[in-house]
């Protein structure tokens, strides 16, 4: 069953939906094909049409299963104005829905930026629990100790052992967080303003 945004498409508009039965192309300056070749507005406005109404894709990713795209998004020409107005979108950064608005399942202007693909995994990456213990920590039999550490460019970081799995707990949270802040301001200049923002305010849920 297609999913239908919250706002429906004015009806008064003669439009056929012919991708993927919810999005259509009014046509206009942006071409979808040049040469022959997809051209990168159009495969960026596919590939986030698939993660929001794809059954077969969600198979895969079911994180994405409640995800739509704001009613002017569905003209690839609305979205296409969007993108090529963008900083960075002539990048290899990847677009990003729930930056900017933690925890968004709406792709549209007010949400969307282009992100390098370190802060995509930056924040997409979780230490995780192990059984009982909290985020970032893991029991250790040896020591007889909680172990917290942290992922940092694929490797786990040291960050102390604890008698209490709590103040273990702490002391990931005040590292992550912190990471999360260096990270955000090595990119300062080269991401948008507002994905720098929202990056020194995010905390550990």
């Amino acid at each position: 069953m297609t999913k239908r945004n919250s706002t429906s498409i004015n009806p008064s508009k003669q439009i056929n939906l012919t991708v993927m039965g919810i999005a259509y192309n009014s046509g206009g300056k942006h071409a979808s094909r040049i040469n022959n070749r997809t051209t990168k507005p159009y495969q960026t406005w596919r590939s986030m049409l698939n993660r929001c109404y794809s059954d077969k894709f969600h198979l895969k990713q079911p994180t994405y299963l409640d995800c739509v795209v704001c009613d002017e998004w569905l003209d690839f020409q609305a979205f296409a104005d969007w993108m090529t107005g963008s900083d960075y979108h002539d990048t290899d950064y990847q677009l990003d829905k729930d930056i900017i608005v933690r925890g968004s399942k709406i792709y549209s202007p007010d949400t969307c930026s282009f992100i390098p693909q370190e802060i995509n995994k930056l924040l997409n990456s979780r230490s995780s629990a192990v059984g009982v213990n909290p985020l970032g920590v893991t029991f250790k039999k040896r020591c007889k100790a909680f172990v917290a550490q942290l992922r940092v460019n694929g490797h786990k970081t040291y960050l102390g052992a604890f008698k209490c799995p709590n103040k273990a707990h702490q002391a990931y949270v005040i590292a992550r967080e912190a990471y999360v802040k260096e990270v955000a301001n090595e990119w300062r200049g080269r991401i948008d303003e507002r994905v720098y923002e929202a990056l020194m305010k995010w905390t550990v849920n």
